[in-house]
């Protein structure tokens, strides 16, 4: 009895250990049907990245910020950068429509800058082929570009990043805005041609036309001390631009300092260039006069060279004369 009672205890114990050493010697995920709890690998832990935001890379690319309804056939338009129409046929581009996606209800038939003495513009404005309605969107295409919302054949700034497309239409994007009511005051200077106005020189040193200053400005140069500029225009107002050199904190004047104005045969103001704070050294035109009370009319204008002070430079170096058709 006692044999049978040994022998059914060792066989209990080589159970135990058999199930011991099988538990122990089993791998995690083996075939023991367990679960295998390993930790994940980093590579299948990571979350995949959230697609970037397409519109992110037109973060610097100019935006339209405002457009007015001046009268029944003309819209004015600002951006948030000055602009430039890189191919000079900016009307093509625009038409008005109902809805930012709409078709269009008329067609621009000239655009242009409000800042004629500028290269750089953020006023615009667009006069279209038939009255619009109080309320509308005018719309920026551009039919041959590659859809995306980079406009940049339409207008672009310094570095050609375009005006923003943020409107789908057809699978390509445009640029929309509706009309506000905040109104836009400018005024549209018209370039008179300064290939058009006549230049003297009475004590006999010769007048140069188109002198580039600097590679940077193109100007007529008149050096004579009673030199002067004389044209005949259509139209209202007056702004001219000159080339000033004010230095030494105004002490020093190296364009003309003064110009008599006569208009239409009468004196009618002395326009001063010493001011150090407005005419210091810039390689770029100054507005020097600007009067928008001159009436619509035939005006003839004359601007002779004159001395202020002690400052005698005969140098008037003219870049551009401007009225309002």
């Amino acid at each position: 009895m006692k044999k049978r009672i040994i022998s059914v205890l060792m066989c209990l114990a080589m159970l135990t250990a058999f199930a011991g050493c099988k538990e122990a010697g089993e791998k995690p995920g083996e075939s023991s049907g367990t679960k295998n709890t390993a930790a994940p690998s980093a590579s299948s832990t990571k979350e995949t990245d959230p697609p970037q935001d397409d519109e992110s890379k037109y973060d610097y690319n100019p935006r339209i910020d405002n457009a007015y309804r001046k009268d029944a056939r003309t819209i004015l338009f600002t951006v948030d950068t000055a602009v430039k129409d890189p191919d000079g046929n900016l009307y093509t581009h625009i038409y008005a429509a109902a809805a930012p996606d709409g078709e269009p209800i008329a067609r621009a038939v000239s655009a242009d800058s409000y800042e004629a003495d500028k290269e750089l513009s953020k006023t615009w404005g667009a006069e279209f082929d038939t009255d619009l309605p109080e309320k509308c969107w005018i719309c920026f295409e551009e039919p041959d570009g590659d859809g995306d919302g980079d406009l940049k054949t339409v207008l672009c700034d310094v570095v050609e990043l375009g005006i923003y497309g943020g409107v789908q239409k057809g699978g390509r994007r445009i640029a929309a805005i509706e009309t506000t009511d905040k109104v836009i005051d400018a005024v549209k200077w018209t370039a008179f041609p300064l290939a058009d106005a006549k230049f003297e020189a009475p004590d006999g040193i010769p007048v140069q036309r188109d002198v580039l200053i600097e590679n940077a400005v193109i100007c007529t140069f008149v050096r004579d001390t009673n030199g002067y500029c004389e044209f005949t225009y259509t139209g209202s107002g007056l702004r001219l631009a000159m080339l000033c050199n004010v230095q030494d904190e105004g002490r020093t004047c190296h364009n003309v300092p003064a110009l008599k104005m006569y208009l239409d045969g009468e004196e009618y103001t002395t326009i001063s260039m010493t001011d150090f704070s407005k005419y210091f050294w810039k390689a770029a035109p100054d507005i020097v006069f600007e009067d928008l009370t001159i009436p619509y009319g035939t005006h003839t204008v004359k601007f002779v060279n004159t001395t202020e002070g002690e400052f005698d430079s005969a140098a008037a170096y003219y870049c551009g004369i401007y009225y309002i058709k």
